[in-house]
């Protein structure tokens, strides 16, 4: 999948994803008329959502006017439902095979309509000339040197499920964590919109291009997803036995090691006054001090995260976006940082399940 995410790939559905980013400025600012503050982890939710729906299965979800579509509503349904699947999987651990297969599975109707909907555009696109530059595209014009389809149907499902299992939440994750940190850090929005304006002044629209000449906009990403990463820890099983340098502690073959992601991000050996949020720990001299394994938002190695190179992408259009047009500044009930986190939750999450902020337009606010 990797080479799906080439800078050329990821520059053919920029305009797809500024698009569906434009469309979340307009309702943050139009949900702040109407109620004076926006829950900007419900519209990040929203935003996410139609960006993958567009980019991966092809389709036009616009949650923002219609929440209950089709399509979010069946996507709601694979994130509402984790506990339901956290207590399937350690059922499985204990119960045999044939008790499992005959016990409900949460996600099998949600699973099936994703399915139908890929099969039908895939068939859609197969009978007419029609090529889209999205993310399903991709997958569909991987060929061999035969010219022939390299995935299968079945394939193309279970890579644009995945897709979406796993880029909405951690993105959206990012993205509320990110708008929360520049609310409670006006002098880091500041600079962040002086660097947005000033890359726009040059290229005359927030285009590819002057996306990838915001430095300080990648480091305030990298800041967020040390101080809230949405995976809070890793598992790796040991192929090889080893002991741990220093110690008498061995892994035997097939140990599964579970690494603390949220504790490394927050060491402070590592990041000195470590719930500090410094977008500067990221300039390149910083970077270089550290060990590599102590930044571990997308894991590390041949395993790590497929989707990061899109993720950081999406995240970053939206977040350039929202920059040119608005500031966004903390409501009298935001907590201080670092931000309370909900204890019960599989991916890290603000405590209450929700962020409210005011979103003050860039006219009104300077």
């Amino acid at each position: 999948m990797s080479p799906s995410f080439s800078t050329s790939k990821l520059k053919a559905m920029h305009q797809l994803t500024l698009e569906n980013a434009k469309n979340l400025t307009h309702y943050v600012l139009l949900d702040m008329e109407k109620k004076g503050e926006v829950d900007m982890k419900d519209m990040f939710g929203r935003f996410t959502m139609d960006n993958i729906a567009s980019c991966a299965f092809g389709v036009n979800c616009n949650s923002f006017t219609d929440p209950n579509s089709t399509f979010a509503t069946n996507a709601a349904k694979l994130f509402n439902t984790e506990r339901a699947v956290i207590m399937r999987f350690l059922k499985g651990l204990a119960l045999p095979e044939c008790i499992m297969s005959r016990l409900p599975d949460p996600l099998v109707e949600s699973s099936q309509f994703f399915a139908d909907v890929v099969t039908r555009t895939i068939r859609s696109r197969d009978n007419s000339t029609h090529s889209a530059p999205d993310f399903l595209q991709l997958l569909m014009d991987t060929k061999d040197k035969e010219g022939n389809r390299v995935l299968s149907t079945s394939s193309i499902i279970s890579q644009s499920v995945l897709f979406l299992f796993v880029g909405y939440d951690t993105t959206a994750s990012l993205l509320t964590f990110a708008g929360y940190c520049l609310a409670t850090h006006p002098e880091v929005q500041e600079r962040v919109q002086e660097e947005v304006d000033e890359a726009v002044s040059r290229h005359g629209d927030l285009t590819y291009t002057a996306l990838q000449e915001m430095s300080y906009l990648d480091r305030v990403m990298s800041e967020t997803l040390r101080l809230y990463p949405p995976a809070t820890r890793l598992e790796r099983e040991s192929t090889k036995e080893y002991t741990l340098p220093g110690t008498d502690v061995r892994l035997p073959i097939g140990t599964v090691v579970q690494i603390s992601v949220l504790s490394i991000h927050r060491d402070p050996e590592y990041y000195p006054d470590p719930l500090q949020f410094d977008p500067d720990r990221f300039l390149p001299e910083a970077k270089e001090r550290r060990h590599p394994c102590a930044y571990l938002p997308f894991g590390s190695g041949p395993r790590n995260c497929l989707a990061m190179r899109f993720a950081l992408f999406e995240a970053k259009v939206a977040l350039a976006e929202l920059m040119r047009q608005m500031t966004l500044k903390p409501t009298a009930c935001t907590p201080s940082p670092p931000m309370p986190l909900d204890k019960m939750a599989f991916l890290l999450t603000p405590a209450g399940r929700k962020m409210p902020l005011i979103a003050v337009p860039r006219s009104s606010a300077e």
